[in-house]
């Protein structure tokens, strides 16, 4: 029913004059048009492969994040999310339906994967009394003015009734009940075992990443990018020198990031409160997550951060640029303050949108403070930590790479071997968790890199973001289409550097001073004693730095 939808929409969308439309309207229609496309092919895998409870983002976690972020303005604000709050058992029994017919048909979690799960499903029910949902609750209505004492206190006993006594044994009962599909999945290897497995992956693929590459081509843009990192530190010498930013406060690092906005253009919303996640919802895969705000409250920035996850004020910088300035939150305000269709809220487009993120929060170093070698080991650590798991999740997902040939790539990318189980597992166990970060942050570099080489002394990096900018989070090819446009109004005609295309020097230092091949015996020593250091760092890197629960 749902794919007959999608094309009433489709159809719908294509009985506009495309030649009559202003030209925003003409990037909403493209952009539209392949969202639909996509769904409508997505939409053949669907009842197999969309993965009800998926340790990272499954239904559990989305839940409680939703519940945990409900705004009540109104009283009726309250009582739809108390009726939301008591349908949820029957809600999951629902998703256990689906799951239990998927399993049924050998599409279920990994062992792994269904560990991670039941891990998070029993911290959260482990909090009753002090569960924020709770808590949180509790707080909320006490705040509003407009409640008498005896229907705050009515609003309490009733949600704290219906958490105690229905929300955590439903979380309770999920768990029981996925413990008994446990051994379902038909398959050990990644998704193109399945009969039709490889089929969904290249959907899956360009849905991910926000590209119609294909998975060879992303698969080469990513290795080579880790290789010229990998390369660079190893000629240069630089290491972590212990180096760390100077604030060790969200909110205070927060607004040191919101005034190094030079290389952007004006017109972000600078606003924002930041909190620390309560522990007990808490996911290990998540550091942090900005909320895309409702398109009628754009002032209502609201930032969470996983303290247990910031390692260091380095970690703490990184995050929360990639959060906030100039990462999502300041993407996202920018593009709503152009007053944009309200259709372009219900779009998503995660390599765009994450792409952005880890782009900038790579460039944002250089504003940190730090000396620059400090800053272009943090940038390599970042690129490596997220790229070479991607070229691992396609490896295993579409070629279906056994743990041998991950370690042979591993190999290939001056990588330690003896990480190749755990990047294989993770591959198997949540396919995809790092496409959005890695391959959207391959695209924007390549994108970049190619208007430097192009323009020259011309390059200006804040016109260069405000092309990136305009139209909002789009596929990579529009993004293209927009920067070739750009580029002809200053050169007279031409267009981005086709031949550096899949060519990324090494950004810490933005290029190289001698050839690779000149260089190349004496990397591949230095290499030699860096691969391990390499395969340290990538699993402290590779966590989900952000997550937007209000993303599909």
């Amino acid at each position: 029913e749902e794919n007959t939808d999608l094309q009433d929409y489709l159809d719908e969308l294509h009985a506009f004059d495309y030649e009559s439309l202003s030209k925003t309207q003409q990037h909403d229609y493209i952009i539209l048009e392949r969202d639909l496309e996509l769904s409508i092919e997505s939409e053949k895998y669907a009842e197999d492969y969309t993965e009800l409870f998926s340790p990272v983002d499954g239904v559990t976690e989305a839940l409680i994040t939703n519940f945990t972020e409900y705004f009540f303005y109104t009283k009726q604000d309250i009582d739809d999310y108390l009726t939301l709050i008591e349908e949820t058992p029957d809600y999951l029994e629902q998703a256990l339906e689906a799951t239990r017919s998927q399993a049924s048909r050998g599409h279920f979690l990994t062992d792994n994967a269904l560990d991670q799960l039941k891990e998070s499903i029993d911290k959260f029910t482990s909090e009753t009394e002090k569960n924020p949902l709770v808590v949180d609750f509790a707080t909320d209505i006490n705040a509003m003015d407009e409640l008498s004492e005896q229907e705050k206190q009515d609003y309490i006993k009733r949600n704290e009734d219906l958490i105690l006594n229905h929300y955590i044994p439903a979380y309770q009962h999920v768990s029981d009940e996925l413990e008994k599909l446990r051994g379902s999945r038909s398959v050990s290897g990644g998704l193109c075992e399945f009969e039709d497995g490889a089929d969904y992956y290249r959907v899956f693929l360009a849905q991910e990443t926000s590209s119609s590459k294909t998975p060879e081509e992303l698969m080469s843009l990513c290795e080579k990018i880790v290789l010229n990192e990998i390369f660079g530190l190893a000629t240069l010498g630089y290491e972590d020198s212990g180096e760390q930013f100077k604030l060790d406060d969200a909110e205070e690092t927060l607004n040191y990031l919101a005034g190094k906005l030079d290389d952007y253009p004006e017109g972000a919303n600078t606003e924002f409160t930041v909190s620390n996640l309560d522990p007990s919802i808490t996911n290990p895969n998540i550091v942090a997550y900005y909320l895309t705000p409702c398109i009628d409250a754009r002032d209502v920035n609201v930032i969470r951060v996983n303290e247990s996850a910031i390692n260091d004020t380095n970690d703490l910088y990184m995050t929360l640029s990639h959060e906030g300035f100039p990462g999502h939150q300041y993407q996202v305000t920018w593009f709503l303050n152009t007053d944009p269709s309200p259709v372009r809220s219900v779009l998503s487009h995660g390599g765009y949108t994450e792409g952005w993120a880890m782009y900038t929060e790579l460039y944002q170093l250089d504003h940190s403070g730090m000396s620059p070698e400090q800053c272009a080991y943090l940038k390599a650590m970042t690129v490596i930590g997220y790229m070479a798991p991607c070229v691992i999740d396609i490896g295993v997902n579409m070629l279906g790479w056994s743990v041998s040939d991950v370690g042979d790539e591993l190999d290939k990318m001056y990588l330690n071997r003896e990480i190749a189980q755990d990047l294989y597992n993770e591959a198997v166990d949540t396919p995809g968790r790092l496409l959005n970060y890695g391959c959207g942050l391959a695209q924007f570099l390549a994108l970049r890199y190619r208007a430097e080489e192009t323009l020259g002394d011309d390059f200006d990096p804040v016109e260069f973001n405000r092309v990136l900018l305009t139209y909002g989070d789009r596929d990579f090819e529009v993004v293209e289409s927009d920067l070739n446009e750009w580029v002809s109004r200053l050169t007279n005609g031409q267009t981005l550097n086709t031949e550096s295309a899949n060519l990324v020097p090494y950004i810490a230092i933005g290029g190289m001073e001698e050839s690779r091949e000149n260089n190349m015996k004496y990397g591949i020593f230095a290499i030699g004693g860096f691969a391990i250091a390499a395969a340290l760092v990538i699993w402290f890197i590779i966590r989900t730095k952000k997550k937007n629960p209000f993303t599909a």
